[in-house]
């Protein structure tokens, strides 16, 4: 038992699912394992806004109840997890990373994902944080925000955005997935910066219920974190399902994501690989290293061919979304005064015919990728086109310009949220500052099982990526140096 134990920081959902049913530990330990590392680490890395101790106590004394009882089990039974701080639980504040919603517990029904994952088991330990990735300290803190999740190998680093917290988490072993929402890049993104696994199911596959991130339903969708694209299936086969309560959600058969990765003869996919880095391009090593990861591609037996990545400027992105935003936001709105409502009625005049240009060039672009995939099984490109840089650098020099870095962060992920592709991101390596790059595959529409197989079959063969030497170091609070 004690090997088992010695092992919990670096484990895997799957591993310790299979440690928890057989007994050689008990879900007590794990979570109490869990919520020591987040004592010890979170004051430097900022992962969680809310730690729920005692309930996660109680739920993992219940699960261990569970299995000496021998009750039916669900494949998270037992197992520590966090959820981003944009989904609803009752009782507990909703804070989307601002300072100023701290005391926003809104009576509302917890969150789809948050009843998905109790029913297969899982162990809430708390919500985790919310920041865009690059919140430089002083402006995030005047506007209000919460002091931004720092990253995993680097302090002083962003983790990438929005779902920060959960990257941060995974990585160091504050349990063992989280769920995250992906509007823009914000479930691949962090995972690729972090080093661990970032999955961003089709639209409409996992319920939207209950998040409270942002207002732009039509480009968010939910999905997992994780240590090893096996985990990202088991908690995909927890999430994913119709919701009737939730109008984005898809009325279509879910596969069994469990057995989806099980050993069958590997087939011919025809992958096309963006050489280029992405529409914006890409840092010398993060192309370097995608590139290496294509070669095992190929030589695992898949047929690769190079093309142009579609133009596809992020600038479309804010467009689209500040333009869905803002159109639900009126809604909420009372009905103004005369003038007020003269001036109301006059803009949302203009902003439809912005509204009818935007939507046609963001047409053009689902075009597009309908061609593509008309032809390709799988997509290949950089999940973000650079690597995780200072917190304190809003701007950075590009392409003989300078470009926001967020737009950067954005730059290779937002598309598919246009679009509503599955995308997953899987590390495939470290730039010249031993800081992760991560490799960003896509797939048709609700084809998750493919493309869940195809990143298992590069994960496997290249080997589980390394965490960070504070997961195998012994748990004591770091100095207060970056």
């Amino acid at each position: 038992m004690r090997g088992a134990v010695d092992l919990l920081p670096k484990a895997s959902v799957e591993e310790v699912a299979g440690f928890i049913r057989s007994q050689t530990v008990t879900s007590t330990e794990v979570t109490r394992a869990c919520l020591e590392r987040i004592r010890a680490l979170d004051g430097a890395h900022h992962a969680f806004i809310t730690v729920l101790e005692e309930d996660a106590l109680a739920a993992a004394a219940q699960a261990d109840d569970d299995v000496r009882c021998g009750r039916p089990i669900g494949p998270l039974h037992g197992v520590p997890v966090s959820v981003k701080d944009a989904f609803l639980l009752r009782g507990t504040p909703t804070t989307v990373g601002a300072a100023v919603l701290r005391a926003h517990a809104p009576a509302e029904d917890d969150a789809a994902c948050l009843d998905r994952l109790r029913d297969a088991g899982a162990v809430l330990l708390g919500k985790v944080n919310v920041g865009s990735g690059i919140a430089w300290q002083a402006t995030a803190l005047s506007c209000g925000r919460l002091p931004p999740a720092e990253n995993p190998w680097r302090r002083g680093h962003t983790p990438g955005g929005s779902s920060s917290g959960s990257a941060v988490a995974v990585t160091l072993g504050m349990g063992y997935a989280s769920i995250g929402t992906d509007s823009g890049g914000s479930v691949r993104n962090p995972a690729a910066l972090s080093g661990v696994v970032g999955l961003k199911p089709t639209f409409g596959r996992v319920s939207q219920r209950g998040c409270v991130y942002g207002l732009c339903r039509s480009f968010e969708h939910i999905g997992p974190l994780t240590r090893t694209v096996r985990d990202a299936a088991i908690l995909l086969h927890c999430l994913a399902g119709y919701d009737p309560q939730d109008p984005t959600s898809a009325d279509i058969a879910v596969p069994d994501y469990l057995n989806a990765l099980a050993p069958t003869p590997p087939e011919t996919l025809h992958v096309g690989w963006c050489s280029d880095g992405g529409p914006l391009g890409a840092e010398a090593d993060v192309l370097e290293r995608v590139a290496g990861a294509v070669r095992v591609l190929r030589d695992l037996g898949m047929l690769v061919e190079e093309l142009p990545s579609p133009a596809a400027d992020p600038a479309l992105w804010y467009e689209l979304t500040l333009l869905e935003e803002a159109a639900a936001f009126n809604k909420m709105l009372p009905t103004l005064p005369a003038y007020p409502e003269y001036a109301r009625a006059n803009l949302l005049r203009k902003r439809e015919r912005v509204s009818r240009a935007a939507a046609a060039r963001a047409a053009a672009i689902q075009r597009s990728y309908a061609a593509l995939f008309s032809r390709y099984d799988l997509l290949v490109l950089p999940t973000a086109p650079l690597t995780a840089k200072p917190l304190t650098m809003p701007t950075l020099r590009w392409n003989d310009d300078t470009r926001d870095t967020l737009d950067l962060h954005l730059a290779n992920t937002w598309v598919f949220n246009l679009t509503g592709h599955p995308a997953i991101s899987v590390p495939c390596g470290f730039d010249r500052d031993r800081l992760p790059v991560g490799i960003q595959l896509v797939a048709r529409h609700f084809d998750e099982a493919r493309l869940l197989q195809a990143a298992a079959r590069y994960e496997a063969t290249i080997g589980r990526f390394p965490l960070p030497p504070l997961v195998s170091a012994p748990v004591a609070p770091p100095t207060d140096q970056p």
